[in-house]
């Protein structure tokens, strides 16, 4: 805890597989910013421009974790 804040990790990592909740759309991360209210990510959309946009936490929901392979053996946990 610093300064009476305690600080939390970012829910999701470079590379994951995201859908943004409000939308039909699937990215992928490519940057974590951490702000005052937590944190804003960098989302590579998969369209044919490859648009990049920032979207706040709360309006993301995982797909994939990165680089998760079949073998079951990435262990990350998500809060």
């Amino acid at each position: 805890m610093l300064n009476g804040l305690s600080m939390t990790e970012p829910r999701f990592v470079h590379d994951d597989i995201v859908r943004l909740v409000h939308e039909d759309q699937i990215g992928t991360v490519k940057e974590v910013r951490q702000t005052d209210t937590g944190y804003l990510y960098v989302v590579q959309l998969r369209t044919d421009t490859a648009q990049y946009i920032e979207v706040p936490e709360v309006e993301l929901e995982l797909l994939k974790i990165a680089n998760a392979d079949e073998t079951g053996l990435h262990i990350r946990y998500i809060t």
